[in-house]
């Protein structure tokens, strides 16, 4: 710790400040650099990366972008009548509507014309990148669908508040898997993630 490294005696990771932001943020190191400078104030200044480490970066941040609008759709959705089951839920955990805003739950509708899937199709967000988002699922027939349906939405955030995967809790009993979490993405690592810590650091 004095010397500035790190070392995880349980799967042998090691190494400086800024492989630990790469490994626990899942960044690649020109991100991790630029995440760092911005948290300690320092301007760094921006060098032309070749043309796939452009794409990358851009796709890392269309998927946050489809992830922050994932998060307003299940807000509103939240609001709706649709979202009444999902409402009484929180009431019953003694939720205020203060907690439920701070921390930006929302409500995944059952099915029907109004789904994720189709509000991305409005914005014509390409098909790929709807399904690497891992918000979108994609059936054995080609049928794209949403992967959170009627579920208690809970969105897992960096700790910059950067929205990069969701939690869905089940409403109906029977209904499975009771908890079901976003898969891993170019922006999300299921370990490296602590849920509410853009809220509480």
């Amino acid at each position: 710790k004095d010397k500035g490294f790190f070392k995880c005696f349980g799967c042998g990771a090691g190494g400086d400040v800024v492989k630990f932001v790469e490994l626990h943020q899942k960044m690649p190191f020109p991100e991790a650099v630029r995440y760092l400078a911005q948290r300690s104030g320092i301007q760094v200044p921006e060098n032309e990366g070749g043309p796939e480490d452009r794409l990358a970066s851009a796709e890392r941040e269309t998927l946050v972008k489809l992830h922050e609008t994932a998060a307003a759709f299940f807000r509103e959705a939240l609001a709706s009548p649709a979202g009444a089951r999902a409402r009484r839920e929180l009431e019953i955990r003694g939720l205020s509507a203060e907690t439920m805003a701070t921390f930006g739950y929302g409500y995944a509708p059952a099915s029907g014309r109004d789904s994720l899937h189709g509000r991305f199709k409005e914005a014509r967000v390409p098909l790929e990148l709807q399904v690497k988002s891992g918000l979108v699922v994609e059936h054995d027939d080609g049928r794209l669908a949403d992967r959170f349906r009627h579920r208690l939405m809970i969105p897992i955030a960096r700790d910059t508040g950067a929205i990069v995967a969701f939690g869905g809790r089940a409403l109906d009993e029977g209904q499975v898997p009771k908890y079901l979490n976003s898969r891993e993405t170019p922006i999300y690592s299921k370990g490296r993630t602590l849920y509410g810590l853009d809220v509480t650091k």
